[in-house]
């Protein structure tokens, strides 16, 4: 999914005020969470780098497989619910953003080795 695709989404099931740029930076947050605490975690990740997304890129591919974009739709949802100080509209599309996070990430651990590591307990193996 395109940023310009996660926008035209979230903008079709619920009105708001907020502009692209702003949705950008919110599609920035949680990509960097994603990059972060999920694929440098892992072996193989097929992207090295993140750096975040500006207006220019909106035809860029997001971090999260489109199987799972309801990751982005909820995580918009409950930002836009968030700033309009909506909190029982909050309260609704973050436990969804939860539960679709929880499932990608779920569902990406099992298909990607961890990263191993050569410590255990602070000491090199064979110490």
């Amino acid at each position: 999914m395109t940023i310009q695709e996660a926008i035209e989404r979230v903008d079709r099931v619920k009105a708001n005020r907020f502009d692209d740029q702003t949705k950008i930076d919110w599609l920035n947050d949680i990509d960097k969470i994603v990059f972060k605490e999920v694929i440098l975690k892992h072996e193989n990740p097929k992207v090295t780098e993140f750096n975040g997304y500006t207006a220019d890129d909106m035809t860029a591919q997001l971090l999260i497989d489109d199987s799972y974009a309801q990751v982005y739709d909820h995580w918009l949802e409950s930002r836009i619910d968030y700033y309009n100080d909506e909190l029982n509209k909050y309260n609704n599309s973050v436990a969804m953003y939860n539960n679709a996070y929880s499932t990608f990430v779920k569902n990406y651990r099992q298909d990607h080795a961890p990263i191993s590591h050569d410590y255990k307990f602070g000491f090199r193996k064979g110490w």
